[in-house]
């Protein structure tokens, strides 16, 4: 890291910091790491499911890379910036919010139609 003024420049190891920005769908991995706690606390160290969850863990940071700029401030600091290769917010992608060039109307109810079946199964089978 470099320090320049009042900016302060993380660099690769500083990884959490910019994690949301890179990694595709943290709530699995929330999940995860949630099922991870619980199992080590149940003293289930030896369980192979847990090796396995550290390999996903280690193989989903290969993609979180870049650098991020901060302002200190007495007792707290102020994101100015992210820069990475990897970043799934850029956009030249789409906006985050509202806006998007990547689907339509049509497409996303499509999408609710597919995601919302096993839904509408589970209801016919039990006359819901």
């Amino acid at each position: 890291s470099s320090v320049g003024g009042d900016n302060l420049s993380f660099g690769e190891n500083h990884r959490k910091a910019f994690k949301d920005y890179n990694i595709f769908n943290a709530q699995q991995k929330e999940q995860l790491a949630s099922f991870y706690g619980m199992h080590l606390h149940e003293g289930h160290y030896l369980d192979p499911v847990l090796r396995d969850i550290e390999a996903f863990m280690e193989s989903s940071q290969k993609m979180v890379t870049g650098t991020v700029f901060v302002t200190l401030h007495p007792y707290r600091f102020t994101l100015d910036g992210i820069e990475s290769a990897n970043d799934l917010m850029d956009s030249s992608f789409g906006s985050y919010g509202e806006i998007n060039r990547n689907w339509t109307s049509e497409d996303v109810k499509g999408f609710i139609t597919v995601t919302a079946n096993a839904t509408k199964i589970y209801n016919h089978v039990n006359n819901s």
